[in-house]
């Protein structure tokens, strides 16, 4: 008899159980953002990811008013 502990998954089987703890990481922090959301539309400290995507937006496509750059372009150049 095979030893459980040597065993080794299948292809497809292997992948999902790979997945398995990150899909019940992003499924936890849904969550927690979802409530923290709905009892301080303001929080930040646990952001929704619409407010992730606009703050990408903001920070990786829309220019600064002030210098004219966009600050990731900048940030970038600024660490070579």
């Amino acid at each position: 008899m095979r030893r459980l502990l040597n065993a080794q998954p299948s292809g497809g089987v292997g992948w999902f159980l790979g997945l398995i703890p990150i899909l019940a990481l992003a499924i936890v922090y849904l969550a927690a953002s979802g409530a923290r959301h709905a009892d301080n539309p303001r929080d930040r400290i646990l952001p929704t990811p619409a407010a992730m995507a606009q703050s990408i937006d903001v920070m990786a496509f829309t220019a600064d008013p002030r210098t004219g750059e966009v600050p990731l372009v900048a940030d970038s150049k600024a660490s070579l």
